[in-house]
């Protein structure tokens, strides 16, 4: 008795729902990540630090998720939605750029272009032909999937164009000759292109070949939890999973487009001089945070440049007070 109502402190089970979780749970759940860290201070491996932070930084984005999801999710506001949906684009867009070992000036611009059309693309063509929700807007569907779309983008993006930039930035002869033997743009960067997609690809390739032998994809875990019948959960992970490739490969593709229109002009010159190796960037939390220290500090400077104008003024007043205090001491 006592050890089932220990277990109800941890979890509580609905009749008709899935199990529901504690803090505690959570809790619990942290001792697999200590486990972890402990290999790494075994290993001297140096990834306890990383291990913790990410854990405490996927415990805070995640709560603030749900918190945030729930009037979304209750208001089903088509504002709301796309409001949502904006920040997820420009926060994909923005983790896309900062894993780049290599930039250029419009990088940002044609990242954020990419992700949002190849995303909004394919998510319109899904919630209107395919699943045809009403509305075609409800935040139950357009959320949870586009979110999904963004982070298989995100992979595709991220090693499509590195790949492609560092064979331009470090192996560029190839495709400088063909530029002088009077190839066009296409043709002097076609191979290039064709490994870059190949490899941004090649993990959603992997995923859908596995899916249903070896794992259970998460779409489909969540609703099977949820009490969704497994053959409409399978049905629903299939389209998902045929809305991830297209996205995927559809992103990979646009992405090295524009890049290689920005680095191969129209009078076909190979511009690497327009490549440079990134400085400090990692995405737009740190910014946002680098931006709040700059700001602060920079408040810091001025309130002690101006205590430093107005010190002399309080020394001399100081001194005045002191030797009135002092005077009738030495009378």
């Amino acid at each position: 008795m006592s050890g089932n109502s220990t277990l109800s402190v941890i979890s509580t089970a609905d009749e008709d729902g899935p199990v529901k979780l504690t803090w505690l749970s959570i809790c619990f759940a942290l001792v697999v990540i200590a486990l972890a860290m402990a290999l790494s201070l075994r290993l001297q491996l140096k990834l306890e630090s990383s291990l913790l932070i990410s854990a405490l930084r996927a415990i805070l984005q995640l709560s603030l998720l749900g918190y945030i999801l729930v009037p979304i999710f209750q208001l089903n506001s088509v504002y709301l939605v796309l409001l949502y949906c904006s920040f997820m684009i420009c926060v994909s867009a923005s983790e896309a750029v900062s894993k780049q070992k290599y930039h250029y000036k419009g990088m940002a611009a044609h990242t954020l272009f990419t992700v949002a059309s190849s995303s909004s693309l394919v998510i319109v063509y899904g919630l209107y032909v395919v699943l045809r929700t009403d509305p075609m807007w409800d935040a139950h569907y357009v959320i949870p999937i586009l979110g999904m779309l963004l982070g298989n983008s995100l992979t595709s993006v991220s090693v499509a164009y590195s790949c492609f930039l560092e064979e331009v930035a470090e192996r560029h002869d190839n495709i400088e000759f063909l530029l002088s033997r009077g190839a066009t743009r296409w043709e002097a960067v076609r191979h290039i292109v064709q490994r870059a997609v190949k490899l941004g690809t090649t993990p959603l390739i992997n995923q859908m070949s596995v899916a249903g032998l070896v794992s259970i994809p998460g779409m489909m875990t969540g609703q099977i939890l949820g009490g969704t019948s497994p053959l409409q959960a399978a049905r629903y992970q299939m389209v998902v999973l045929f809305m991830l490739g297209g996205c995927a490969s559809l992103s990979a593709y646009m992405i090295l487009v524009l890049a290689s229109n920005k680095l191969v002009d129209a009078q076909l010159c190979l511009r690497v001089d327009l490549l440079h190796k990134k400085t400090k960037y990692a995405g737009v939390f740190s910014m946002l945070f680098t931006w709040l220290s700059t700001g602060v500090s920079r408040s810091l400077s001025q309130l002690r440049t101006r205590l430093e104008a107005v010190s002399p003024g309080l020394e001399v007043e100081q001194e005045s007070l002191l030797s009135e205090a002092v005077g009738p001491l030495r009378a």
